[in-house]
């Protein structure tokens, strides 16, 4: 229903009738299971019976899903609630067999023994449910912020700009919103966008992420002071004149004659020390 343009009575006939026949037969059966263990015991009607539920949850968020989406095929507008709906939604089913499969590995645990086999389905509905959870979390957080951080943007950065949301493809008037990034969008485009994913349409950046400090940034006065205390000054940017308005003085060679006693660099590219002169004498006796 998503990707498809146009959608006919027959469609809509198909799934109806294949939901409603699905789950009616998954609730005889969970009820035919519950009845069959209340009169006979614990049997393998019990293990059936907490599969019918589950198969009964994947039918209601599959109705509930087609329900969302056909409801907002009805509207010329997109329905921009339509994923926070989504999202809860997973989350409450996700909640519901996360239930059921903890009380079918207790029920059985004290009546035969530990079901080895619910275990790697079980995992994986607890991996989606905390996905699902996350998702929740992020997407509110995501949408808080661009309430409160980001900046409506302004006539004249829509008009420096291509004008064109790329999200639905439309020209930007008002009601837009500038991400840290830079770029433009809908205001309710990135609220639909952020209840799907935290990033930006464009350049993917994460909008969550706490920006980093740029580490060439130049040191304050008093980062100078703790350090010039501390016997370790901190060296000035090239083309910076310390505080004062001296630049610093450039560096000189002591010579005494011919005989370079400091800051000498033969061939090899290194200092020589400072009593390097005095051990071979002058260098012109070379």
């Amino acid at each position: 229903m998503e990707r498809s343009p146009v959608l006919g009575w027959l469609f809509h006939i198909r799934v109806g009738s294949l939901l409603t026949v699905l789950g009616i037969l998954d609730y005889v059966l969970l009820i035919h299971a519950y009845n069959s263990t209340l009169v006979r015991g614990p049997t393998v009607q019990l293990v059936f019976g907490f599969e019918y539920a589950i198969l009964l949850t994947v039918i209601a968020s599959t109705a509930i899903k087609y329900v969302l989406h056909a409801a907002e095929m009805r509207t010329d507008t997109p329905w921009e609630n339509k994923a926070v709906f989504l999202l809860y939604t997973e989350l409450v089913i996700g909640l519901i067999k996360v239930v059921l499969y903890i009380l079918f590995v207790v029920i059985m645990a004290k009546i035969y023994a530990l079901p080895m086999f619910v275990f790697r389905p079980m995992i994986f509905t607890i991996r989606n449910f905390r996905k699902a959870l996350n998702d929740v979390i992020m997407s509110r957080r995501a949408i808080r912020n661009m309430n409160t951080l980001y900046p409506d943007a302004t006539p004249e950065e829509l008009r420096q700009s291509d004008n064109i949301c790329i999200i639905c493809r439309e020209d930007m008037v008002n009601h837009s919103k500038k991400l840290p990034c830079g770029h433009i969008f809908h205001t309710t485009c990135l609220r639909s966008w952020f209840q799907r994913q935290q990033t930006c349409p464009t350049c993917r950046l994460n909008i969550l992420r706490t920006p980093t400090v740029n580490s060439t940034a130049m040191p304050r006065q008093g980062d100078e002071a703790v350090a010039a205390a501390a016997g370790n000054p901190i060296p000035a940017a090239a083309g910076v004149q310390p505080a004062g308005g001296v630049p610093p003085p450039a560096p000189t060679a002591v010579v005494d004659g011919n005989q370079a006693r400091a800051d000498v660099n033969v061939a090899g590219g290194q200092a020589l020390p400072p009593n390097f002169a005095d051990l071979f004498g002058d260098a012109s006796e070379f």
